[in-house]
């Protein structure tokens, strides 16, 4: 059962009038794991008409807990490496190594990591294009992805990262390589401990699973599961550094929750997709979005809790368009 048709049916049981005109709207999270699907449905109108959003991230750890603390900022970067391609062994003086580009960059990054903050993340991988043992590659390309707690630290960070891109293109231009670097738009991080914009949203859904559930929610388990969403608000798009319209954005939360897990069987592993599918998986699951569609409700039947979660939610916005984070 989707959580709008979830809402719908609370309301529909709560309320004594014979008709119930209510609209529920619903969206498919497209894109949410490369390429910002949620920003791009923000900048044309896809959230216009909607008070609230909400969603919860499955994640491992102890049976009936959640999180609601914040997740990390996140910058994605391309790099390509163009160069000559020759036969490997009759005329390997020929040719241009994209590849030993790209593993000399990977291997500055590999050494920046020593000096990092542990809150930090760093990581990426090289893929290429019609390679052969036997051929020079003329082609490679990385893709890195940059995160720190706040937006401001993982821009500070990008260009620590960059840095050690740009003395591998002054070493690619010596041997004759191209390099192409490509910044996608930074994703800020989501701002939603209780002290933070999303407090009342944050403690409804925390007294609500505690009280309702016995779920233990807590601030100290990073919301989506340690990692990054684009569920929160947009900080910076491109090169350039655009500036964001804030307005277009509306309060949210996005808990993570955990389900059975085998040991080392994490997100992203076969382990974690073998694992979501069981029924004890789909029973938190269905739990972890009936608190949603109460936290929904509330915001519907409640006219107070509603404008104390846009309140606090415009009061952030505030904080983060004056000095960001």
């Amino acid at each position: 059962m989707s959580l709008g048709k979830y809402v719908f049916l609370e309301l529909q049981a709560r309320t004594c009038a014979d008709i119930l005109i209510l609209v529920v709207l619903t969206r498919a999270l497209i894109a949410e794991e490369g390429g910002g699907g949620k920003l791009i449905l923000i900048e044309r109108g896809g959230y216009k008409d909607m008070d609230v959003c909400l969603m919860a991230h499955p994640g491992t750890g102890n049976p009936r807990t959640a999180g609601s603390g914040s997740c990390r900022a996140i910058q994605k970067l391309t790099v390509e490496y163009e160069g000559h391609p020759a036969h490997a062994s009759a005329a390997p003086w020929e040719g241009q190594n994209a590849l030993d580009a790209a593993f000399i960059a990977y291997g500055s990054i590999a050494a920046l990591r020593q000096q990092i903050k542990p809150t930090y993340r760093i990581h990426g991988i090289v893929e290429g294009r019609d390679w052969a043992a036997n051929i020079i590659p003329d082609y490679a390309k990385m893709t890195w992805i940059v995160r720190a707690p706040t937006a401001k630290e993982t821009e500070v960070f990008t260009k620590r990262v960059v840095k050690c891109l740009e003395y591998v293109f002054m070493r690619a231009v010596y041997s004759g390589n191209n390099q192409k670097e490509f910044l996608e738009r930074l994703h800020s991080q989501q701002r939603q401990k209780p002290q933070l914009n999303t407090k009342p949203f944050i403690r409804e859904f925390t007294d609500v699973a505690a009280k309702r559930y016995g779920i233990d929610v807590s601030p100290e388990i990073e919301g989506a599961i340690g990692g990054s969403t684009d569920f929160q608000v947009p900080h910076y798009v491109g090169v350039i550094y655009i500036r964001f319209d804030f307005f277009k954005a509306l309060p949210s939360i996005h808990p993570s929750y955990a389900i059975p897990t085998q040991p080392n069987g994490g997100n992203h592993t076969a382990q974690f997709t073998a694992s979501a599918r069981t029924k004890e998986a789909h029973d938190i699951t269905f739990t972890i979005t009936k608190i949603l569609a109460l936290n929904g409700f509330r915001v519907l039947d409640d006219e107070l809790f509603c404008k104390e979660v846009h309140v606090s939610f415009e009061e952030t916005m505030k904080i983060m368009r004056d000095a960001p984070l």
